[in-house]
């Protein structure tokens, strides 16, 4: 996991989902990035609320560019439980890294995710608990999810919003 800490992305719903993939793996680890500042207290009640041995989660805090980028690597997915989210740039951040996503299809993230991840109802609270079973469980998806997350990521550009942006108010003068 990579992100803040606020109510809209869900820590609740992030340590069920990974709870049940834990079940299954003693050896699995959920790493959570992000800057602990005021509101890392909802983060850490949350795993105090859920039924993890708090040694499964490993909270790395906020990390340079180099290590997030050999986080992101190195993961397995990236568990993404937000509710809400503008536009899903940890889950490009991600996809660029050649790493699947595995979250709820709110707010941009289905747009940005596509078919390079697993992506599931909010409104089901076992989904995404689910979907990060079904990837950990088959080798071939994840291997077709990993070939499809950089492709997909390129897709995203600064200079291309940008183009886009500009083209719209010239569509609009």
């Amino acid at each position: 996991y990579v992100g803040q800490f606020d109510p809209r992305k869900n820590m609740d719903g992030l340590f069920a989902a990974f709870a049940r993939a834990a079940d299954r793996d003693p050896d699995l680890r959920l790493v959570i990035v992000g800057t602990l500042g005021k509101l890392a207290g909802l983060m850490r009640d949350a795993l105090a609320r859920s039924r993890l041995d708090p040694a499964r989660v490993v909270v790395a805090g906020g990390v340079d560019d180099p290590t997030l980028a050999a986080l992101y690597a190195g993961a397995e997915c990236l568990l993404h439980a937000a509710w809400l989210e503008g536009f899903g740039l940890t889950a490009l951040e991600s996809l660029a890294a050649g790493t699947p996503v595995v979250g709820y299809r709110a707010g941009a993230v289905a747009e940005v995710v596509g078919d390079a991840g697993l992506l599931v109802d909010e409104r089901d609270p076992d989904a995404l608990g689910g979907a990060l079973l079904t990837l950990l469980g088959d080798a071939a998806m994840r291997s077709d999810l990993r070939a499809r997350a950089k492709p997909r990521a390129a897709r995203f550009s600064w200079d291309r919003a940008a183009a886009d942006t500009l083209a719209v108010y010239r569509a609009l003068s």
